[in-house]
């Protein structure tokens, strides 16, 4: 399945109402309108409940992203009455790739860019599916096929798995699938990562670690904290201002190849769903670095700009 790049005044003609100017690069057949809101509170660390625990592992010094004892907790989420655990799920790619991805809309799902092979010369993209909720081969609200493709910059797939630290700043793919999923799994929330939060043990983060679980089950990992918020400017081509701005999140929270695409995300006060501030790109031994900042707020909301449903 191959997808290929549509230009800004070609969407004006599909759609009832023109699209902005102000662009992400994307790849496209059709797509819906989403609303999603924002605001600005400091995240929150209590009376959140956290899954059912199936298995708690120790040290594995084999998955170097992981730091001492491996506290992630591995659940089923059709056994959590929390809905947006529901929200994350498994996305796998047409050349055989695992990644974690989020609903961040009715039909939209947020993923990490490096987890598809991305555009030859002619404009070709590979396809990928996605399946909230995945466990253990099952697929209880069925699998979605994506049908848009939306970008902010480009990862060079040079083959030596080495993604650059202004890369990983605007490692995020939204995806517009061919499923509606909101009255099945809700979603998540997003909001833009404030410096100020640095060095809070606020954040969640969820993946399908290909090591712990071989990619079949997802695990929770809890007391996150983001060290710091590195800033890059975005320099691809079609960058406009907009998505000029990425944070590289540096992050103690444990992660494994797999979770690539599982998003970072907390509680605020007042609300009962969690926002995303970013999605897991890269890792190292000392720490882990998700993919968010403005430029990820500007790119979740750009599919309502171009009004489709």
């Amino acid at each position: 399945m191959k997808f290929h790049t549509i230009t800004v005044p070609m969407i004006a003609a599909m759609v009832s109402r023109a699209s902005s100017t102000e662009d992400a690069t994307y790849y496209v057949r059709k797509g819906y309108q989403y609303t999603i809101e924002t605001t600005m509170a400091r995240p929150i660390t209590t009376d959140v409940a956290t899954p059912k625990m199936i298995l708690n592992v120790t040290t594995n010094k084999e998955l170097k992203q992981v730091f001492g004892d491996d506290t992630r907790i591995e659940y089923d989420p059709m056994e959590h009455n929390w809905s947006g655990l529901k929200a994350i799920g498994l996305v796998q790619t047409e050349s055989g790739g695992r990644c974690t991805g989020t609903m961040v809309g009715r039909r939209l799902m947020l993923t990490a860019l490096h987890c598809v092979q991305w555009p030859t010369s002619d404009g070709d993209v590979e396809g990928l599916t996605f399946t909230p909720a995945y466990y253990d081969g099952n697929a209880p609200f069925g699998v979605a096929n994506g049908v848009w493709f939306y970008r902010t910059s480009v990862i060079n797939h040079d083959g030596d798995n080495f993604i650059f630290h202004a890369e990983t700043a605007f490692d995020y793919l939204l995806v517009v699938l061919d499923v509606d999923f909101y009255y099945k799994t809700g979603y998540m929330g997003h909001k833009t990562y404030s410096k100020d939060w640095d060095g809070g043990s606020y954040w969640y983060h969820v993946g399908y670690p290909g090591g712990m679980t071989n990619g079949e089950r997802p695990v929770f990992s809890i007391d996150g904290v983001v060290l710091s918020a590195k800033e890059h400017l975005n320099t691809a081509s079609f960058a406009t201002s907009s998505y000029r701005t990425g944070y590289e999140l540096q992050v103690k929270i444990d992660t494994e190849p797999g979770h690539s695409g599982g998003p970072i995300f907390a509680w605020f006060a007042d609300e009962e769903m969690p926002r995303i501030v970013g999605v897991d790109s890269t890792g190292s031994p000392e720490l882990n670095r998700f993919a968010g900042g403005p430029a990820l707020t500007a790119l979740i909301r750009r599919p309502n700009e171009d009004g489709y449903y």
